[in-house]
């Protein structure tokens, strides 16, 4: 199955992938430049091929943008998501962010039939547990 086949929407087809990683390209950019540090002109094109790689990039400019900023400007007036909040305020609002992203990609991935890795390490130790469980239930019925 290719990875960034589309799926019906409202009788429409969009491509999530597409969509949910130019989001986040977007979301990163636009963050850093929030903090201080101006995004690249042309970060989003939309094309399959550099989708991954824009994302990729972005998450290091962020960083970069974090990097940059001093301890001493945390209390600083920030504004955010038009929210009136400091600096420090801006990384838990964004922090809460991400993890909006983390959903989307992770509800994406469940729509193509890819179980990120974690959840599958958790799905065998669940799997795991349940037959040690049932195997000693058994051994304990057959004792009684």
């Amino acid at each position: 199955m290719e990875k960034f086949q589309k799926l019906p929407f409202d009788n429409r087809e969009i491509d999530w992938r597409i969509l949910v990683q130019d989001h986040i390209t977007a979301a990163n950019y636009g963050i850093a430049g929030a903090l201080g540090t101006a995004p690249p002109a042309g970060f989003l094109s939309g094309d399959k091929s550099k989708v991954l790689q824009a994302m990729k990039d972005s998450f290091a400019h962020f960083r970069n943008a974090i990097v940059a900023l001093n301890d001493a400007d945390t209390a600083k007036p920030q504004k955010m998501f038009n929210r009136e909040t400091t600096l420090r305020g801006s990384f838990i609002i964004i922090t809460g962010h991400f993890g909006e992203h983390l959903g989307q990609s992770i509800a994406y991935a469940r729509l193509k039939g890819i179980v990120p890795p974690w959840t599958e390490a958790a799905q065998q130790q669940t799997k795991s547990r349940w037959r040690k469980r049932s195997r000693r239930t058994l051994a304990d019925r057959a004792i009684r």
